[in-house]
C-alpha cells in the first residue's frame, strides 16, 4: 500500500493497521471455526439425526462445514468437510442439499479417492430417496464411464438396471 499524499499519511498508516489486524482476526476466526466444527462432530458421533436438538446441530455442523470451505478453499480439510456436508445433509433428509454437496466436491476436488463415490452417491441419492430414476441413470452411467474399475462398479450397475426396470415398468403402465 503506497501513500502518495502527505496528508494521507496517517490515513494509510490507519489501513495497513486495520489491515494487518483483520489478517490477524482472519486466522483466529479459523481456529474457532474449526474448533466449533470438531465439537459439534464430537457431539454428533455416534447420534441418530432424529430429535430436534440434534437436527439443530447437525444443521449447524453442515453450516460450519460449507462456510470454512468456502472461507478457505486452499485448505486441505475443506474437501474433508465438503463432503461430510453432504453426508449430513442426506441423513437429515436434506437431498437436494447433500446432491448439491456433492457435485461441489466433484467439480472442485477431482484427484481425491472420494470423488467417485461422490458421483456415485448422487446417483444413489437420486435412485433411493429422490426416487428419480432417469437422474439417477445419468450419474450411474457418468460412474461407470469414468471409473468402471472402482470398487463401487458392480453396485452401479445393479442400481442402473433397477433404475431401467423401473421406468420401463413405469412406461408400460401406461
Amino acid at each position: 500500500m503506497t501513500c502518495i499524499y502527505k496528508k494521507g499519511r496517517l490515513l494509510c498508516l490507519l489501513m495497513m493497521a486495520s489491515s494487518m489486524l483483520m489478517a490477524q482476526s482472519n486466522l483466529m476466526d479459523k481456529d474457532s471455526l474449526l474448533s466449533s466444527i470438531r465439537s459439534l462432530q464430537e457431539r454428533l458421533k455416534g447420534v441418530e439425526v432424529s430429535t430436534t436438538t440434534n437436527d439443530r446441530e447437525a444443521n449447524r455442523f453442515v453450516q460450519k462445514c460449507m462456510l470454512f470451505a468456502k472461507s478457505y478453499p486452499k485448505d486441505s480439510l475443506s474437501k474433508q468437510f465438503v463432503f461430510m456436508a453432504a453426508d449430513v445433509s442426506r441423513g437429515l433428509g436434506n437431498y437436494i442439499k447433500a446432491i448439491e454437496y456433492w457435485q461441489l466436491y466433484y467439480d472442485t476436488y477431482p484427484d481425491t479417492r472420494l470423488h467417485p463415490v461422490s458421483i456415485f452417491l448422487m446417483g444413489f441419492t437420486y435412485y433411493e430417496n429422490l426416487k428419480d430414476q432417469d437422474k439417477a441413470k445419468i450419474y450411474f452411467n457418468k460412474f461407470l464411464k469414468k471409473y468402471p474399475a472402482h470398487e463401487l462398479a458392480r453396485d452401479a450397475k445393479v442400481f442402473l438396471i433397477a433404475a431401467e426396470d423401473i421406468l420401463q415398468s413405469g412406461s408400460s403402465k401406461n
